[in-house]
């Protein structure tokens, strides 16, 4: 069964120079990230087989 791990932030910046993306989450499946985007755009499962890491207070910047 596949681990799905969702990461939670306050921002996310993508290090291309656009602007942040608000209420961020970024699905991670089996090591591999599968989906970036808000919170309330991005779908993944929800169950057992699901971390979810909340850090509403925190920035998601890309290779840190």
């Amino acid at each position: 069964m596949a681990q799905t791990v969702v990461i939670r932030a306050r921002q996310l910046i993508d290090g291309t120079g656009r602007e942040p993306i608000i209420d961020a989450a970024v699905v991670v499946r089996d090591g591999k990230i599968v989906a970036v985007g808000p919170v309330a755009e991005v779908e993944w499962p929800d169950g057992p087989d699901t971390e979810q890491i909340v850090r509403t207070e925190d920035t998601i910047v890309p290779g840190l």
